[in-house]
């Protein structure tokens, strides 16, 4: 059995590449973690899956996106990475894939995830503000769209 040291070696060497990954097949052929036609099949997969990961910076300020285009495009089956950052706190929502996330200016965040389903998505903001704004949110419980995620067939 692979130990997970050993795996999480392998997985970071996956990331740098295949070049890393050979090497460190190399390095451990023998001892603690022998090489096996399981662990080149392994680190095959995950260099497949990471070099299909999109990723896109998203920085709201005074409520609107900054220097992005309006939409995300990427292709069916891609791993999608959106790293948040906001000048304020905003609780995001990706209509389609159901995922939330409440970012304040202190804590930017990472959504991850995999683009399985084609369409055009509406990331939007359901709250902005802190706490002294929650009875004009529960108000108006406005949404405020401030991009659109598509996933195009493969």
């Amino acid at each position: 059995m692979l130990g997970s040291t050993c795996f999480r070696d392998l997985v970071c060497a996956t990331q740098q590449g295949a070049r890393h990954v050979a090497s460190w097949l190399d390095a451990r052929g023998t001892g603690a973690c022998p090489r096996r036609p399981a662990i080149a099949l392994l680190s095959v997969a995950l260099l497949c899956g990471a070099a299909n990961v999109r990723e896109f910076e998203i920085s709201i300020r005074d409520r609107r996106v900054e220097a992005v285009a309006p939409t995300l495009r990427v292709k069916r089956g891609e791993t999608v990475l959106l790293r948040w950052r906001t000048d304020e706190a905003v609780s995001l929502h990706v209509h389609g894939y159901d995922l939330r996330m409440s970012l304040s200016s202190a804590s930017p965040g990472i959504m991850r995830f995999e683009a399985g389903i084609a369409g055009r998505f509406p990331v939007a903001a359901h709250e902005f503000g802190g706490g002294a704004d929650r009875d004009a949110r529960s108000k108006t419980r406005r949404e405020v769209t401030l991009l659109y995620l598509e996933v195009l067939p493969e």
